[in-house]
């Protein structure tokens, strides 16, 4: 009878040879295990954060509208701002604001401080001065346990018009413009880039309050740093380079597109600032905790990270 023939795993290899193979084998699974696993951790997360419903924010806006309908010949509308309207938002996490936009044309001709001052106003004769803080650009309102900033706007031909926040003039705004801009390039990296900017919203929350980004940057350097971006599409991948390439991005600074300022960034002052490198020094603190569990392969240490 003629033999089997054929090849094996094993082959004519040497002991020394066979070992290392399997060891590579082996290596190569347990690779897989824990890649897997943080995948697991971390659409855990993701899927607790999204738990975390909008819904109360958009009664409390309704609630809000119907509240001040008097007001300035009444509220044409109250618009998602902030986080929620990205759908980036994480409870206690993430900014929340709105744009009221108010509809007296006569009011229009008034300055910005003048409009914030009888908005805020009339919440306060609505929900009491405990609950109304009047700043520069909007006002805040602290009611069901959230706090909301709503900035007054104007309409103005086809868009509208908010207070620049300093001085006391009127400045065309493009809400939309960002969001969708933010929409597109979630899209085209197969709905991953959302997730992976809420992710790093909460690693960033860990972090000293002087020391955080805002909600807004974060966003505003997530398309930076996944500009073209083809690499693989994990939660795992793409926080991993979101932290391994942001810091370059942290020291300059990016324009904001919707025009509500001139820079996302202004809280960090000019390019190449003191405290812009102490931001860097935080982030790059992260990619090293991010290196250290991937290498050592230790769910534990990203639990950590994730809080």
């Amino acid at each position: 009878m003629g033999g089997s023939g054929g090849g094996s795993f094993l082959g004519d290899a040497n002991p020394a040879d066979l070992a290392r193979r399997i060891r590579t084998a082996e290596a190569q699974l347990e690779d897989q295990r824990f890649q897997a696993s943080v995948e697991r951790e971390l659409a855990g997360c993701l899927a607790s954060y999204n738990d975390r419903s909008t819904a109360p924010f958009r009664r409390l806006f309704d609630r809000l509208k119907a509240s001040l309908k008097d007001v300035t010949q009444g509220t044409e509308e109250i618009l998602f701002g902030g986080s929620v309207a990205k759908h980036t938002y994480i409870d206690g996490l993430s900014d929340v604001d709105a744009l009221v936009v108010l509809g007296d044309h006569e009011l229009a001709k008034a300055p910005p401080s003048r409009v914030r001052a009888l908005l805020a106003a009339e919440l306060t004769d609505l929900y009491g001065p405990e609950a109304v803080r009047e700043g520069d650009l909007a006002v805040t309102v602290a009611l069901d346990a959230y706090e909301v900033q709503l900035v007054p706007a104007m309409r103005h031909g086809q868009g509208l018009r908010i207070g620049t926040g300093k001085g006391d003039s009127w400045s065309s705004i493009k809400p939309r413009r960002f969001a969708d801009r933010l929409t597109s390039e979630n899209k085209r990296l197969n709905g991953k880039l959302v997730p992976c900017v809420k992710l790093v919203k909460a690693m960033v929350a860990k972090l000293p309050k002087d020391l955080r980004l805002t909600g807004y940057h974060t966003e505003a350097l997530a398309l930076e740093v996944f500009r073209g971006y083809k690499g693989p599409g994990t939660n795992r991948e793409m926080l991993s380079h979101f932290f391994e390439s942001v810091g370059a991005h942290i020291r300059t600074r990016i324009r904001d597109p919707s025009e509500q300022s001139r820079y996302v960034d202004d809280y960090l002052g000019n390019a190449g600032s003191h405290r812009r490198g102490l931001v860097v020094d935080a982030l790059e603190r992260l990619r090293k905790r991010i290196r250290n569990a991937n290498g050592a392969r230790s769910l534990a240490r990203w639990r950590e990270l994730l809080g």
